[in-house]
């Protein structure tokens, strides 16, 4: 069994990684198609 205790500051490492992605991506995606004026 895990018997570890709760580890918030991973959690918080796991949500910006995912905030970063996040970024990171809506970037990526501009820069693949950019939007036509």
């Amino acid at each position: 069994m895990n018997n570890s205790p709760p580890i918030e500051p991973d959690d918080q490492r796991w949500a910006n990684l995912a905030d970063l992605n996040c970024v990171v991506l809506r970037m990526f995606d501009i820069k693949i198609k950019p939007k036509s004026p």
